[in-house]
This record gives structure tokens, sequence and C-alpha cells, in this order.
């Protein structure tokens, strides 16, 4: 599967005045939901390592690349 590129926070959504960043601010701002948990993980250990040079992939096999190494972040909370 190849990675895909990334959209702007200001593109327009057809068919509406919305943006991105409107949609995005709607339905993801809360990160400590549990399916955003596991993405904000992931965005702190590839900031970490430098590894966000790729868009992520829903349900990819693995999450991350350091250093030609596939990594899996696991994230688990009590909240």
């Amino acid at each position: 599967m190849s990675r895909k590129r990334t959209l702007s926070d200001e593109t327009k959504i057809s068919g509406t005045d919305k943006t991105l960043i409107d949609f995005w601010n709607w339905g993801f701002s809360d990160l400590l939901s549990n399916s955003l948990r596991r993405v904000f993980a992931e965005f702190l250990v590839g900031s970490a390592l430098d590894s966000l040079n790729q868009s992520r992939i829903e349900l990819d096999a693995y999450d991350l690349i350091y250093r030609g190494k596939k990594i899996e972040v696991k994230s688990a909370a009590y909240v």
C-alpha cells in the first residue's frame, strides 16, 4: 500500500464553506478518546524519533520506520 499525500489544513471541502481544519477540530480534537489516544501515541513516538516523514496508514502492518526498522506503537491508559 502506498503512502498518501498530506493535505493542507486549509483545503476546502467540496460543497461546503468548510476546510479540513474545521473537520479535524470537530471530529478529532479529543486526544483522550480511545480511538485517538493510540494515534497520538504513534505521533509522540514518531516525533521523538524524527520518523514522521510519511503519512499514517490505518491498520498498516507497522506504525513507523526508524533506521530501517519497522515499529509498532502500543498505548494503554487509565483516564
